[in-house]
């Protein structure tokens, strides 16, 4: 059986496609023979991840209650295991996807650890990778940061190799696969509409495997645009009312998705100087990668339009406005009773 990886990258419409993934797998698995392996509610195996790098590192430390312990992820490996074995026996390729191979398997060792736990239960391996302009990457994770629960992280942030740098480097992402893997498996895509099929990452990665999904992105994405007023305002109260930051309340998680309802638009955004100099820096290694991966010198495109010659101003006052509608009407929810005693 092959197995098609679905790597990410990123903030290229990964929960879009693994939403198009779960909703078809049964007509996926009897009409073209593709087992999509998935969790209990959506086809993103985040888990899969963790799991490689932590047994990479013999990670046996609790989590705090905040995810899967170890010993969690070594049962479930097992299980995708059986899953796949039992998957032979009707199917002839199988999918798996998630957008944290490309952010959490960051050494070859942590790779070829993923590719040991599946090798058992398959005979070959199709590795699909999109690629995103490095400055269109950050501002979009920017604002997942934001619904995360995180405040005052910056639009284009410092390139530390030890925090973000791995994440912007294509060239090192590949080559890490391809040394694994085998170069021959790797089919990286660049994700902008002009070089996707249909316009559309869905139809882009069904059009690689050969398959067709009816009405594949007429759904609707799954991540809605803030407005830069908006994300001004949900920076204001994770920075506030978040008591642990990247952690989401209950409230938090309603002031998100009021946010979506009644507030999409177009989001902070730098000047076109600060975005141009800021992928500036990846030039020569994009270079590389549009030569070796796609028989060309240009990797992206260079329309940098969408910028304004200085970076975005939100509206204060009607980011002000539209945190306190939110919190007036808010329901409330139970709190977490601290311990005052010293």
């Amino acid at each position: 059986m092959k197995c098609v990886l679905h790597i990410g990258a990123e903030k290229t419409g990964s929960t879009s496609l693994q939403v198009c993934l779960f909703n078809n797998r049964h007509s996926l698995l009897s009409e073209s023979r593709l087992f999509v392996a998935v969790n209990p509610r959506n086809a993103n195996l985040t888990w899969l991840a963790k799991a490689a790098r932590r047994t990479l590192t013999n990670d046996t430390e609790s989590t705090g209650g905040r995810g899967p312990t170890t010993r969690d992820l070594a049962t479930s490996v097992n299980e995708l295991q059986s899953e796949l074995f039992q998957a032979r026996q009707y199917a002839e390729r199988c999918v798996i996807s998630t957008e944290h191979f490309h952010s959490k398997l960051k050494s070859k060792e942590s790779v070829a650890q993923l590719k040991a736990f599946l090798d058992p239960a398959v005979d070959s391996y199709q590795i699909v990778c999109y690629l995103r302009r490095q400055d269109e990457l950050v501002i979009s994770r920017h604002s997942t940061a934001l619904r995360a629960g995180l405040a005052d992280r910056p639009l284009l942030p410092p390139l530390r190799r030890n925090i973000n740098g791995h994440l912007l480097d294509f060239e090192g992402l590949l080559d890490r696969w391809s040394s694994v893997f085998g170069e021959e498996t790797i089919q990286p895509r660049v994700y902008h509409p002009d070089h996707l099929v249909g316009g559309d990452v869905r139809d882009d990665f069904f059009a690689l495997l050969n398959v067709t999904i009816p009405m594949a992105s007429s759904e609707q994405p799954s991540n809605t645009s803030l407005s830069s007023e908006a994300q001004l305002a949900l920076a204001a109260f994770n920075r506030v009312f978040q008591e642990q930051p990247g952690q989401q309340s209950r409230l938090q998680k309603d002031f998100v998705a009021h946010l979506e309802r009644h507030h999409g638009g177009t989001g902070l955004l730098p000047s076109r100087q600060q975005a141009l100099e800021f992928t500036e820096r990846f030039a020569e290694s994009n270079t590389r990668v549009a030569r070796r991966w796609f028989g060309r010198d240009q990797l992206f495109n260079d329309d940098y339009s969408r910028y304004g010659e200085a970076p975005t101003a939100a509206d204060r006052k009607q980011s002000a406005a539209i945190l306190g509608d939110f919190l007036i009407d808010a329901e409330p929810h139970p709190t977490r009773r601290r311990d005052n005693n010293p």
